[in-house]
């Protein structure tokens, strides 16, 4: 997470709080501030125990004083991704899903570059017979139950 202050005036920290449901927020980092001062600056944090799904982050910003300001709430989505692998990559007769739990269920689709859909389905234990398409590259994406999308490409032979 990155952000950034145009000013700073008597700035103390910033408390970088987390949550699940985007209500009941909880303090997982405290970042100090530069204090005071005209110029920009920039901060950063890392939540390095992140979990797949939806999370939600807010900073407060804290004074010296004790006075707090909220930064809006913004979502992010985690872990689809790496919770999905195809493989072999490149492919020649048949992809196989490695998905995790969260995923499977869920409809897939596999279109071209161009965005032409050439094969549906859903999520499972089976392999994607690609054999019936022509070499290139293909976008393998599936929509969740919540409606994210998640993409990966792969390579057909």
């Amino acid at each position: 997470m990155k952000w950034s202050t145009a000013t700073e005036l008597d700035n103390d920290y910033f408390e970088i709080e987390h949550s699940l449901n985007g209500k009941d927020f909880t303090a997982i980092a405290k970042v100090k501030a530069n204090g005071s001062g005209t110029t920009e600056h920039s901060y950063t944090y890392l939540d390095e125990n992140i979990t797949a799904g939806k999370h939600f982050y807010r900073i407060t910003d804290v004074d010296k004083n004790g006075t707090k300001r909220y930064s809006q709430v913004i979502t992010l989505s985690s872990g689809a991704v790496s919770a999905l692998q195809l493989y072999p990559n490149p492919a020649v007769s048949f992809i196989s899903v490695a998905a995790s739990s969260l995923l499977q269920g869920n409809e897939f689709t596999i279109s071209s570059l161009t965005g032409q859909t050439v094969v549906k389905g859903v999520i499972g234990k089976q392999q994607i017979d690609v054999q019936k398409l022509t070499s290139g590259n293909y976008l393998f994406s599936i929509k969740t139950k919540d409606g994210e999308l998640i993409k990966t490409q792969f390579l057909k032979r």
